[in-house]
């Protein structure tokens, strides 16, 4: 293997490293007390913000997203993505709502959570799916954003040019 190879191998171990410990900080307070039904969710929804800030960051060192197709396809999928996240989220946080640990998993012990516990692991896991949530929904629509800077290069010779002949086509079109 050459240096380059090397080097990239290197870079996804250590983005895949980060995403399991924030993974793992983020969960664990659940995972130690319930056997938690919605975990692929929760880890897919760390994952998302993860990587998608990394791609926001490393746009241009993407091989996925060098040929407009698949940006295109990047784009329609993202969109998808939000309103999926969205719609499974506002389903779990209407779970959360009923205060029932049932509804997200059994209990890893046999002893009963009192009031105050269950209160504040349900408060938790409200705030962790909110923020999970937010993030992922943020980091794709911040990557469509960079999608579209990369499709028409705002602030590029290009772009100046296309907005100058459309607005010499708009004063033109006036007199």
């Amino acid at each position: 293997m050459n240096k380059h190879t090397i080097k990239i191998i290197v870079k996804e171990i250590t983005w895949w490293l980060i995403s399991a410990l924030v993974a793992y900080m983020v969960l664990s307070p659940i995972c130690a007390v319930i056997d938690y039904n919605f975990l692929g969710f929760n880890i897919s929804l760390i994952l998302i913000s993860v990587h998608f800030f990394r791609y926001i960051l490393f746009f241009n060192q993407n091989i996925l997203l060098r040929k407009k197709w698949t940006k295109f396809v990047a784009f329609v999928l993202l969109i998808q993505g939000i309103i999926f996240v969205m719609s499974r989220t506002h389903y779990l946080i209407n779970l959360a709502e009923n205060q029932l640990i049932s509804d997200f998993g059994n209990l890893l012990s046999r002893v009963e959570l009192g009031m105050t516990e269950t209160y504040q692991l349900m408060r938790y896991l409200k705030e962790e799916l909110l923020l999970c949530a937010v993030s992922a929904s943020v980091m794709m629509t911040c990557l469509i954003g960079r999608i579209i800077y990369s499709l028409f290069g705002f602030g590029t010779e290009k772009m100046k040019n296309l907005l100058h002949s459309h607005t010499v086509l708009k004063t033109s079109q006036t007199n």
